[in-house]
């Protein structure tokens, strides 16, 4: 089969290093060009990777026409998916961004509304769709080895973007919470994701809380932020943060007969409530297909597949929702019903 041919829209956003070192080290993709208005950026980065030659751009359609890819990658900021995504639909190409889809309703239902007449898919790039323990949390849930379903709890968070070093043009619009910056949206958004999708329903509240915990390396906002969602008869702690000493990505479900928690992307660990003996450790087994990774994905949806729901437009509205009615509830300091998205 031949490759995806690619094309990258933007390069401030950090794991545009994960796109381009893909592009050099795959088989089954290959990076057709760059919209970039950063010309000093893209010098940088493309020798970095040895794309140095690479066709660029200022502007995303006039690099659509020229390089006629397969697929779409977007590495902007948040809020740069929206002109992003539409220069991809106006090309009839379907496309990958970063999570999270948006932190706005009102744009995440109009990228969707376009995506949806024109018959193209917008997926979005979380990288726990991808861990094996998460896919078999899932599995023990729905096959009932926890029992009824009544509490999660998920924490996603690291160092915080300065500790770890990013780049000065990813830092930029980190730091700025109209571009989508703050732990609340970089990592919450984990959280609210797989809730929505172990849950499979709406809140009908949300109730979060921000704090500024080192205001110093993160001026301007949120790096630590709590939220709690509550279901009808399930509730839902997201935690979020730059301030931990090292990166965390888990999830505990908590059942009326058991309990699971997950580890690392493959492992973990599940138990009975009633017996209090020993829990048992496990090791998920690998994904396959088109479920191996973001690339695998993306290519499957670009030659026609569906996309499976943890990439999918429903879930990415459901984010939508909820982190702007948890915005609202940081700062209002209420609980807030997010608005209907289906």
């Amino acid at each position: 089969m031949q490759p995806l041919k690619i094309a990258l829209l933007g390069l401030v956003h950090g794991h545009v290093d994960w796109v381009l070192d893909s592009a050099r080290l795959r088989d089954d993709i290959e990076l057709v060009g760059v919209a970039e208005h950063d010309q000093a950026l893209f010098r940088r980065l493309t020798s970095k990777y040895g794309f140095g030659d690479l066709p660029r751009t200022d502007e995303a359609a006039e690099l659509l026409e020229r390089t006629k890819p397969d697929a779409v990658v977007v590495m902007t900021d948040i809020v740069g998916h929206r002109a992003a995504l539409a220069a991809a639909a106006d090309a009839g190409l379907a496309a990958l961004v970063e999570r999270p889809l948006d932190f706005d309703l009102d744009h995440a239902l109009s990228l969707a509304r376009v995506a949806r007449e024109r018959e193209l898919s917008i997926l979005t790039h979380y990288e726990t769709a991808h861990y094996p323990a998460i896919r078999a949390a899932a599995d023990h849930l729905h096959s009932g080895d926890l029992g009824e379903l009544s509490r999660l709890r998920i924490r996603a968070g690291h160092q915080g973007p300065a500790a770890l070093g990013c780049a000065p043009s990813f830092l930029k619009w980190l730091l700025d919470s109209e571009r989508g910056g703050g732990a609340m949206v970089d990592f919450a958004c984990f959280g609210v994701h797989l809730a929505l999708w172990l849950v499979g329903r709406p809140p009908q509240r949300v109730t979060a809380s921000t704090q500024s915990i080192w205001p110093e390396e993160h001026r301007g906002v949120d790096d630590q932020a709590t939220l709690l969602l509550d279901f009808d008869r399930v509730q839902a702690v997201v935690e979020a943060s730059w301030c931990w000493p090292n990166p965390v990505k888990d999830v505990e479900l908590i059942g009326s007969s058991g309990f699971l928690r997950t580890g690392r992307a493959g492992t973990y660990e599940i138990g009975e409530m009633d017996l209090g003996g020993p829990s048992a450790r496990h090791t998920a087994p690998p994904l396959s297909g088109s479920l191996t990774d973001a690339w695998t994905q993306l290519a499957a949806v670009a030659r026609g597949a569906v996309p499976d729901p943890l990439y999918g437009l429903d879930l990415s509205l459901g984010v939508a929702s909820v982190l702007e009615a948890a915005r609202q509830s940081a700062r209002e300091g209420v609980s807030v019903t997010p608005r209907p998205w289906g």
